[in-house]
């Protein structure tokens, strides 16, 4: 066998496997059944809290900016003026959850639908369900 029919079956082969594990890693109830990219590669980045239980937040935008240290800025701002505050967060439950800590209080939330530009969850204690989009992708 030439080294190119070598080349192209270890190519083929590391790629079935990527597919395999992100088919297997995405068990969200809403979707996708496949991504490309990992739980913590479509979580990471800025997002806006688009609507809670179903509506809108109101006037000003909520932003949450999940960073990969597990660091988390959070706030609000409108047209004029801003306020941003820091937290934590951390995956739970095998990336089915993620806890939030913000002002000393952990919040758990489990995650329903997670793509590149949609998070929907659904904070746990409450029963509250948050829809985020991303900001950036």
């Amino acid at each position: 066998m030439n080294y190119q029919a070598k080349f192209n079956q270890k190519y083929i082969a590391v790629c079935a496997a990527t597919l395999l594990f992100n088919f297997n890693s995405c068990t969200y109830p809403e979707g996708p059944s496949l991504s490309l990219r990992t739980k913590q590669g479509r979580l990471l980045g800025k997002w806006e809290i688009a609507k809670i239980d179903g509506q809108r937040p109101g006037q000003y935008e909520f932003i949450m900016e999940f960073e990969k240290d597990g660091d988390l800025k959070y706030g609000q701002r409108n047209d004029t003026e801003a306020s941003y505050s820091i937290g934590e967060w951390k995956w739970e439950s095998d990336k089915e959850e993620i806890e939030l800590e913000i002002e000393g209080n952990d919040f758990v939330f489990e995650i329903q639908r997670l793509t590149n530009s949609e998070l929907l969850m659904e904070e746990t204690e409450d029963n509250i369900e948050y829809e985020l989009e991303k900001l950036d992708q």
